[in-house]
């Protein structure tokens, strides 16, 4: 390739990069990979998605990873990554120079047409179908994400992620992931455990499939074992020259970043909350301190959620005080925050221009500020952390080097001496005495790089005490990952995977997964203590015609959650921004009980889709609660003591995630949901449509007012800015559909077909996905499609895919034969009568279909269809399919004289909706169901619903073992995601997406 580094980072970003950068290029184009980047805290970390990018265009995918993941372990608030993943995107899709152009070419060699040349994501695992990051496996993705999420996914146990959906999750991250792991000494347990992967899986398995899988670590303040490794660092050449980058990498070095040391006094005996109260009080005193020495943008970093609330009510004034102040942490819905940080980003972000028209601003924040944010304040006052944590704060002041800036480090004296903190244990008192002992007469420190660097070198092998404390690893036994391999359905000895992704916690104190809860409007209290025994299906049909995306979810640890519900706050609300901390249960007895919530996912299946009370909620659990049950502030953050009565109504967010993560316009004709934001007239017309009965009820009425709607009439002045854009997305004469629940009646208006691009709403960079479902909603397409045509376009695209990836051909040809024979068991009669919706002349006299006209929201006449077909609840097309391909010795003749391997294509047809790894589901089914047969390829296979895979003795379990052996614990599940994520994008091209 002829265009060098430095001349795709100038195309994309309009300015030259810095020479350790080229230098770090030219020795990843010669093979070698540092295993640590020790670079400091403002020097362009980040690039190294870019030269990691262009690495892969250059080696044009043969050997470099495709899926490039920042990882930290806190929780980001502002998506830098994805920002910088556009950014790069925009220029190599609309490329201006011979740079750009030739790159974005390489590019599309390497991902082929069809598909995009870059995707970007965030992996925050709140719903089964939030995987777009997923959705090409051979095309680049630059994502971020925790290490919960990326962990439990290279785990098979992904969190958030369903059962069916984890091998393909845990496969392309394990075979084709670049891993990037931001100050790795805070997740060190973790980067121990890859290390011991990878040792694991050193040998590929004998199928061939190529793994591109490495681990950079990047760290500013690396840890003792580093010695040992490959480490990359500035050297004294890289900031020697008089060109403007070199300038601009020097004055954000040696920029001097004074702060002043205060203890806060606070005695030893008083109660958390007065401690809290105490040093909430203190940062506004010196916040306001700021603000009068001109200071126009002033951060406040506290440890704790609950201590930055308390800090924000002190200082929030309302909209006719002399400056604003917003919260920020780590504890909002996605939207809310990204809405919040829309508004002020021109403020606050590094590199803008002055403006004294705007008033000053205080942003309150936590620990989510410390990684992922391009923010650069000209004051702050934080609470003392870790040596580690503060010098990422302080990263975050005049970022850029020539501002100047004033700062104020406050530590309760409480926490002095040998008291040991949640979250930072002994390392936070011991960095404020440190801190103390190498500042001035009038107690003030420098936390520049360059002025720090020295006073940071004195520690030598002292230095891990003063950073925050990590855990042991626990050693990765090969018998661990054949566990967690199956997942369809899970092994009862089940390791902890939390285990290896945070370490050994001390005594009883356990790192479990966060629950996710989503705020629904539509949602009642009555919904959830309702006795009617349709009253949790009715919910789950509600849900799926609009399911819950990870965008509304907030995030919260399980004795959090269950405090709330339970209106109990039996110890002190320690919750912050830092992932995997280990904490001791608060006993939740089951006769505490608490407002109930609908379990929309759970880990354990059997909790799925039911109504329990707030005291059983269970980690990991993606939880739905009606909006009246308030829990969020006016300031957008989880506040436990917030009621809905009080404050502005909690927004339902479900339509806008639609057409954010599903690429689907949607709107809920339903005065709970949008009755806020109409007027009193249009809000009149709607509750009298919902209280006419279904006799009298004329469905014209209901579309008169819909079109209304999205005309734009009918709203008042509060309707949120997402609402233009969705209301343009549905376009006109959208599908009409009804819902019901046990307490009410609506309406759902769906647009007729994906959108090519999603709008611009927010500044959210999650591609969409929908056609992802393991479960028969996903042959309801809401498009006439015939099996013949689907099998082809699957098998073509798969084919395509395997090439791309550089496959070997026995490989390529499995997949391939697999996608051409995966779904024939739907030409099951019954199968047939209910994709025609119970219609029996049309199903007789019609083509065999693969997909239904009946849109997947409409769960009713799905529901309706099932139910006049006679098709059995639980039955699996795909062990159908699975039978009739067995059966067949001719077609073996066939796929074994194309080099195809026979075991794995049967494995591949019986995995492709997530089961048999290692067993099928077991119904009971001797003796049912009609004949079946579909002829592919001049061959007629014959089968019928007794398919008998759910017996031990089927050979199920036995071949996906002998898979697993043959390939790889990683690569095999890998083949299965080529195959699958086939299915799911010929779904869209079909559905018209």
């Amino acid at each position: 390739m002829k265009t060098t580094f430095d001349e795709f980072f100038r195309a994309v970003h309009g300015y030259a990069p810095f020479k350790w950068q080229c230098r770090l290029a030219k020795e990843l184009a010669s093979g070698e990979w540092p295993d640590v980047l020790d670079v400091p805290t403002g020097a362009g970390k980040t690039s190294l998605i870019d030269i990691a990018l262009y690495e892969l265009v250059r080696d044009g995918g043969q050997s470099v990873p495709r899926r490039i993941v920042l990882v930290v372990d806190r929780r980001v608030i502002v998506d830098q990554v994805g920002e910088r993943a556009l950014k790069i995107r925009k220029a190599l899709e609309s490329p201006t120079s011979p740079a750009a152009k030739e790159v974005a070419e390489r590019l599309r060699e390497i991902v082929g047409p069809g598909a995009p040349l870059l995707q970007s994501a965030v992996l925050r695992g709140a719903s089964v179908r939030d995987d777009a990051w997923a959705k090409w496996p051979q095309v680049p993705v630059i994502a971020a994400s925790t290490v919960d999420q990326v962990g439990s996914r290279l785990f098979f146990r992904g969190y958030g992620v369903s059962n069916g959906m984890r091998p393909v999750h845990a496969g392309l991250i394990g075979c084709d992931t670049l891993l990037l792991l931001d100050e790795v000494h805070l997740s060190r347990p973790f980067a121990d455990v890859l290390e011991q992967l990878e040792r694991l899986r050193r040998q590929e398995g004998e199928g061939g499939i190529p793994r591109r899988f490495r681990m950079v670590q990047l760290s500013a303040t690396p840890h003792a074992e580093a010695a040992k490794k490959k480490v990359f660092s500035l050297t004294r050449a890289d900031r020697e020259g008089d060109d403007e980058a070199t300038r601009k990498l020097d004055r954000r070095l040696s920029a001097s970043k004074p702060a002043r040391l205060v203890r806060v006094e606070v005695k030893a005996n008083a109660s958390e909350e007065a401690k809290r109260t105490a040093l909430a009080e203190a940062s506004a005193t010196y916040a306001r301190e700021l603000l009068e020495k001109g200071r126009r943008a002033v951060a406040v970093v506290v440890n704790r959620v609950d201590t930055a609330r308390r800090t924000w009510t002190l200082l929030h004034q309302g909209a006719n005080a002399p400056c604003d102040c917003v919260l920020i942490t780590g504890r909002m819905r996605p939207l809310d925050q990204s809405e919040l940080i829309l508004g002020i980003r021109e403020r606050v972000l590094a590199g803008r221009e002055e403006s004294t028209a705007a008033k000053p601003i205080v942003v309150v924040t936590t620990q989510c500020i410390e990684a992922g944010a391009d923010f650069d304040f000209e004051a702050m006052v934080t609470e003392c952390a870790s040596l580690d944590a503060l010098r990422q704060r302080f990263g975050r002041v005049d970022r850029l080097g020539g501002r100047g800036s004033e700062s104020v480090i406050l530590c309760r004296t409480d926490l002095l001496g040998r008291t040991v903190d949640p979250v930072y244990g002994q390392a936070l008192s011991r960095t404020f005495e440190w801190l103390e002992s190498i500042a001035s007469e009038s107690k003030m420190v420098d936390f520049g790089i360059d002025v720090v660097a020295p006073h940071i070198e004195k520690l030598g092998d002292k230095l891990a005490e003063y950073c925050a404390p990590t855990r042991e690893a626990p050693v990765l036994l090969p018998a661990y990952l054949d566990q967690w391999a199956q997942t369809q359905p899970r092994p009862y000895a089940d390791p902890d995977v939390s285990l290896f992704l945070h370490g050994i916690p001390e005594g009883k104190r356990e790192a479990l997964p966060d629950v996710q809860v989503v705020f629904r409007a539509d949602v009642t209290d009555e919904d959830l203590q309702s006795k009617a025994a349709q009253a949790e299906k009715q919910l789950v049909e509600a849900l799926e015609a609009v399911p819950p995306g990870s965008l509304e979810a907030l995030s919260l640890p399980v004795w959090t959650v269950r405090s709330w519900l339970t209106a109990r706050s039996a110890q002190a609300d320690e919750t912050s921004d830092v992932e995997g901390l280990a904490t001791e249960e608060e006993p939740t007895a089951p006769q505490y009980g608490g407002k109930p919530v609908f379990v929309w996912f759970a880990s354990d299946e059997s909790r799925r889709g039911k109504i329990c009370p707030g005291s059983e909620i269970a980690p990991g659990d993606v939880v739905v609660v009606p909006t009246s049950y308030g829990g969020i502030g006016p300031h957008k953050s989880f506040d436990p003591g917030a009621k809905a009565e009080d404050f502005t109504r909690i927004v339902d967010l479900g339509d806008v995630v639609q057409l954010h993560q599903r690429g689907r316009a949607s709107l809920r004709l339903d005065e709970r949901v949008i009755g806020p934001f109409l007027t009193e007239e249009a809000g009149k017309k709607l509750a009298a449509l919902r209280a006419t009965s279904e006799e009298e009820l004329e469905l014209d009425d209901v579309r008169a007012l819909l079109e209304a709607l999205i005309a734009g009439e009918g709203w008042n002045e509060t309707v949120p800015p997402w609402l233009a854009p969705l209301r343009n997305a549905l376009g006109s004469r959208p599908r009409l559909v009804s819902r019901e629940t046990a307490t009410s009646r609506a309406w759902l208006a769906i647009s007729r077909k994906r959108l090519e691009k999603t709008p611009s709403v927010l500044p959210i960079v999650d591609d969409t996905s929908d056609s992802t479902t393991e479960e028969d909603e996903g042959s309801f397409l809401g498009s006439k499609v015939t099996l013949d045509s689907h099998l082809r376009g699957v098998a073509s695209l798969a084919a395509r895919l395997a090439d791309r990836l550089s496959w070997p051909d026995k490989v390529k040809h499995s997949v391939e034969w697999a996608a051409r024979l995966h779904d024939v068991g739907k030409a099951d009669p019954r199968f047939q009568l209910m994709l025609y919706g119970g219609d029996e002349i049309d199903a007789l006299s019609g083509k065999i279909l693969a997909k239904s006209p009946i849109p997947r929201q409409a769960a009713q006449a799905r529901r309706l269809a099932r139910e006049r077909a006679g098709y059995p609840a639980g039955q699996r097309h795909e062990l159908v399919s699975l039978a009739m391909i067995e059966r067949s010795s001719a077609l073996r003749e066939k796929v074994e004289a194309s080099g195809a391997d026979w075991e794995l294509v049967l494995h591949l047809v019986a995995s492709h909706h997530g089961w048999c790894r290692p067993f099928a589901p077991a119904l009971g089914l001797e003796g049912e169901g009609d004949p079946v047969s579909f002829v592919v390829d001049g061959l007629e296979l014959r089968g019928n619903g007794d398919h008998g895979s759910d017996h031990f003795d089927s050979g199920v379990a036995d071949r996906f073992f002998r898979l697993m052996k043959r390939y790889g614990w990683h690569e095999l599940a890998y083949a299965e995601a080529v195959m699958r994520l086939s299915d799911h994008r010929q779904s869209e091209m079909e559905q018209g997406g």
